[in-house]
């Protein structure tokens, strides 16, 4: 299995609207992908930054992946305080 995770700071009190915009457009796609497994977005307790963290049986098609984290970035463009971070791993432990 693998694991996407993308974070990023965010303007004060606007974690709660990046989750609902990535819940809405990119949550919706992933459902359909038959490779996604699942996804949890965090937000830290001052609000200032998030976490989404997606599980993959296998990756899906890079241009797919792309395509999906440009929407994102676009939606949440003036709710964000700079660029997203984007990392892959593969899952070593599940418990």
């Amino acid at each position: 299995m693998d694991l996407r995770i993308v974070q990023g700071a965010v303007q004060p009190g606007q974690v709660e609207a990046v989750a609902r915009l990535w819940e809405e457009t990119v949550g919706v796609e992933l459902a359909h992908l038959p490779e996604f497994r699942r996804a949890f977005v965090g937000g830290d307790p001052a609000g200032t930054s998030f976490v989404v963290v997606t599980a993959w049986e296998r990756f899906p098609d890079p241009a797919i992946s792309r395509r999906l984290l440009a929407g994102f970035e676009e939606r949440v463009r003036g709710l964000v305080a700079g660029p997203l971070a984007v990392e892959e791993l593969a899952l070593l432990v599940e418990v």
